[in-house]
């Protein structure tokens, strides 16, 4: 574990091959792409750190060798900013995968910055925002993404689930942009680690869950995705299902493991496997009360109205939902 912290979670090492840098090898990687805040007039815009912490956009860099920036990341940039330019086509399985290595990128990349960040500002014996206990979590997460720059083969399965669906699009570039991602839910003393990214950028709406072993791909993609598909999704269409998917990965029953091999050589294919499946119902219950208190906390953080209280949200089992009439047909919401 010391020597992933030490080649990967400081500044003097490159966040994605782990080399020490120097001066003729250093360089930084934008977080979220320059091309994403160009396009979103995002530059000066500020993200919400997990401590509360604002950050601009453009202060979004982690460090990052020469040789992985211009090289797989750029690549890697040039073609999923191919992919989500222009009006929504699905995406292929080979898109779709690399969508999920872009998102890796990104949910990795901030949660590296946040390391750097106090978890308190007031108060600097807490340490960092996300301690580097919490992190040691994320050593199957930084392996998977490290396919960026070096072939792997997911044997017989996939390790996450990607949905992409069509988003609306309205005149203003801001307003054609959202970011959730979730990291830990705390239950009293429980923690749990649903590692989601969901993105909407112009016509895609992208929802990433990542370690799940492709269950929610296999449940999910037919209902409610493809029963949407040709519904341009509304900004609260993709907050419920960025809040379903994630609160549905945090019911998880079991913990994913893997077995990877590869030959001792850097640029060798790495093979994976699972190793632990569900024995039976792969999701614990669905609480309606904790779900209702993530949606309406998010709803009412992005300036929604109309959304219930969490108490009002359900009236026994249905649930207050923009994805659906009440016949069951998926609702065409008005433009925002």
């Amino acid at each position: 574990m010391d020597s992933f912290f030490e080649r990967h979670l400081n500044d003097d090492h490159c966040f994605l091959c782990g080399h020490a840098l120097r001066n003729a090898t250093r360089s930084d990687e934008h977080v979220i792409p320059r091309w994403l805040q160009e396009r979103h007039d995002l530059r000066n815009q500020r993200l919400g750190l997990l401590n509360g912490t604002l950050i601009p956009y453009r202060q979004l860099r982690i460090p990052c060798c020469k040789t992985c920036n211009n090289e797989a990341l750029s690549e890697l940039e040039n073609e999923v900013q191919a992919i989500l330019g222009g009006d929504f086509v699905p995406p292929t399985s080979a898109q779709e995968h690399r969508l999920f290595q872009w998102c890796s990128k990104i949910l990795y990349g901030l949660l590296h910055r946040e390391l750097a960040l106090l978890g308190d500002r007031r108060d600097t014996s807490t340490g960092t925002i996300v301690q580097k206990q919490f992190l040691q979590n994320l050593l199957t997460f930084h392996h998977f993404m490290t396919s960026i720059r070096r072939p792997f083969r997911f044997d017989g399965f996939l390790p996450y689930s990607i949905f992409v669906a069509e988003a609306m699009d309205s005149a203003s570039g801001r307003g054609n942009f959202d970011y959730m991602d979730h990291v830990v839910i705390r239950r009293g003393d429980e923690f749990r680690v649903p590692l989601v990214l969901s993105l909407r950028t112009g016509h895609y709406a992208i929802f990433c869950v990542f370690q799940d072993n492709g269950l929610q791909k296999l449940h999910f993609q037919a209902d409610p995705f493809d029963r949407l598909r040709g519904v341009p999704l509304h900004p609260i269409q993709f907050l419920e299902l960025a809040c379903k998917s994630t609160y549905k990965h945090s019911k998880l029953a079991f913990s994913p493991s893997y077995y990877s091999e590869a030959e001792n050589n850097p640029d060798s294919e790495v093979v994976v496997v699972p190793t632990v499946f569900p024995d039976g119902d792969p999701w614990e219950p669905w609480a309606n009360e904790e779900y209702a208190d993530m949606f309406c906390s998010h709803a009412k953080r992005m300036g929604f109205r109309g959304v219930p209280e969490p108490e009002d949200f359900y009236v026994g089992d249905l649930q207050t939902t923009w994805l659906f009439n009440e016949d069951g047909t998926p609702k065409r919401m008005p433009q925002p």
